[in-house]
């Protein structure tokens, strides 16, 4: 569809060849009433990612846009993966959606559903749904779907309730959020987790909305920026936040 995207899809990629595919049908085949655009970041993989991303960047132009890096970003640590993202968004889009390279929708009609909803009720920042979570290892599904209802900031700050690979959020209260970092953290250059502190951010200003059926699947790997089997890892992960 021509014109200029509504939503920005932010997606990150680091040597998810496996599943890459999966995750980029998933953006391709979303139907809806507006243009769309997909950031697919490729950060200097190793493997064969971004061979993949310039294949569906030449088949699909109007939708994936492509991010090329030489150097790996979110190893520095600086911040320069957020600006390059940030960047790289159309300055017209008015909502944000996430999706990570190695997760993937399932639902054709996630972006248009969460739309709507954000434009029938100005009070609802952030519309997230369910998900189902695949064990990569095990080969299974578990039986337990993720992603709860969020009934206000207190509610969020007990436990976050909110799947990054379902989130379409107002861009708006995004770039507040990042200049609220900005002012607040001056010396602090970025968070190992990066999407709880902004649902944290959203919920307190906004209502978030759950749509009960899962949309997509969060892959369960036994290494990741957010599961490591070093406990130490995983605890440095969760402080980081705070």
């Amino acid at each position: 569809m021509k014109g200029d995207p509504l939503v920005s899809i932010r997606c990150t990629v680091y040597n998810h060849e496996p599943y890459l595919r999966q995750c980029l049908d998933g953006f391709v085949m979303q139907q809806t009433t507006f243009p769309f655009e997909a950031i697919v970041h490729d950060d200097a993989s190793t493997d064969g990612s971004a061979a993949i991303i310039r294949e569906y960047a030449e088949k699909y132009p109007d939708i994936i846009k492509p991010v090329y890096e030489i150097v790996n970003q979110y190893s520095k640590c600086d911040g320069s993966l957020a600006r390059i993202m940030d960047a790289a968004m159309h300055p017209s889009s008015k909502y944000i959606a996430m999706c990570e390279g190695d997760d993937y929708w399932t639902d054709p009609n996630k972006l248009q559903m969460q739309v709507d909803i954000m434009e029938r009720d100005e009070t609802i920042g952030l519309v997230h749904s369910r998900v189902r979570v695949y064990d990569q290892d095990c080969g299974v599904f578990l039986d337990q779907l993720w992603g709860d209802y969020c009934q206000s900031f207190e509610d969020e700050l007990i436990n976050n309730r909110i799947t990054t690979l379902t989130s379409c959020f107002r861009k708006d209260v995004f770039l507040k959020y990042r200049q609220f970092y900005i002012d607040t953290y001056p010396r602090r250059r970025s968070w190992k987790m990066g999407d709880y502190p902004l649902w944290l951010f959203i919920s307190y200003y906004f209502k978030t909305h759950l749509i009960e059926k899962p949309t997509g699947v969060y892959r369960l790997l036994t290494h990741s920026a957010s599961h490591d089997p070093d406990p130490q890892k995983m605890a440095d992960f969760e402080i980081s936040a705070y």
